[in-house]
């Protein structure tokens, strides 16, 4: 037969869960109506951050870069109107160079949109982190 030990360690194995259930079961009403406001804060700490704040900024930001492409298109639709088509642009085989930019920029990944924007015009971007960088290759390309 069983001693008093196992039968306590199998009623406290099944207790648990079901204080650990009844207190989800209470506690679930107030969860759904702070999950269902949008006016709901929350503080970690010291900082207390809103649900409707974080919403705000977002929408925000998202309207910035809806922005930044409105300005992009209208540059590249620019740009595209004053320079000739990719097909008549010079060739290396011909002994002519590329048209070319070179870039400084120590951060390249908040670059790529205008980067993508001169290679889809044809326009060939050498991409280097600082001015002694930028020197050598200038002094290659001589």
């Amino acid at each position: 037969m069983a001693s008093a030990a196992e039968i306590i360690k199998s009623i406290a194995a099944l207790i648990w869960p079901l204080i650990v259930a009844m207190l989800a079961w209470k506690a679930f009403p107030v969860l759904k109506s702070i999950a269902s406001s949008r006016s709901f804060s929350v503080k970690i700490a010291g900082m207390e951050l809103s649900v409707q704040d974080a919403t705000e900024q977002i929408q925000k930001q998202i309207a910035d870069l809806q922005q930044q492409v409105i300005q992009l298109r209208s540059i590249e639709a620019a740009a595209g109107s004053l320079l000739p088509p990719r097909e008549l642009c010079p060739d290396e085989s011909l002994g002519y160079r590329p048209r070319r930019v070179l870039w400084v920029d120590d951060k390249p990944t908040n670059i790529a949109m205008e980067i993508s924007q001169l290679n889809s015009i044809g326009i060939e971007v050498v991409q280097v982190q600082s001015t002694r960088s930028a020197l050598e290759v200038l002094d290659k390309d001589k």
